[in-house]
């Protein structure tokens, strides 16, 4: 199977730029992800609850857009 993605340039040049830099974006928040890991693992009990909490709403927001 395969999947083409059409633009009309230069119109279209914004969201060809979107499709082409996805991989990275994904990758970037990989690391966000990871980042907000490592700070849950390592903090205080009293300020690991907030990390914790923004990780949660990270995941669910992610989850929305990931297949």
């Amino acid at each position: 199977m395969k999947a083409i993605l059409e633009f009309t340039l230069p119109e279209e040049a914004a969201e060809h730029m979107q499709a082409v830099r996805a991989g990275d974006v994904m990758a970037a928040l990989w690391e966000f992800d990871q980042y907000l890991r490592s700070q849950e693992r390592h903090l205080e009990p009293e300020q690991r609850d907030d990390i914790v909490g923004a990780r949660r709403t990270w995941l669910e927001t992610m989850g929305e857009f990931l297949p």
